[in-house]
């Protein structure tokens, strides 16, 4: 998961995405391998799917797709086409409370995390 996270991070800092676009598809991310949908073979299609929808709710108009996949290694029409299915698996349910977007946040600002 952490390598997946990286690779996502070095997306947002070669297209410049804001944070918080980041710490959205960290959320969506996490809530799909807490609810199992993540698996070996799909985990960078739904990391790269979750970067997608995280810029769209966010309203970025920056294009990551030629990033996503050269740095995740898979093709853009695949990431497209899981798009939906990570939309559906979040149950179409994009917005997230501040208390589970800040720790991610903190973190990749270097801030402590409070407890």
């Amino acid at each position: 998961m952490k390598s997946i996270k990286r690779d996502l991070l070095k997306v947002a800092e070669a297209k410049q995405l804001p944070i918080m676009v980041l710490c959205y598809s960290y959320c969506y991310f996490e809530t799909l391998a807490f609810s199992k949908y993540i698996n070996k073979a799909n985990r960078k299609l739904a990391a790269g799917a979750s970067l997608m929808l995280a810029k769209k709710f966010l309203s970025c108009n920056i294009c990551i797709l030629s990033e996503l996949t050269e740095i995740l290694r898979v093709s853009s029409r695949d990431i497209i086409s899981e798009e939906f299915k990570v939309l559906a698996a979040l149950k179409l349910s994009l917005h997230y409370p501040q208390s589970a977007i800040v720790p991610h946040y903190k973190r990749l600002m270097g801030m402590p995390i409070d407890h």
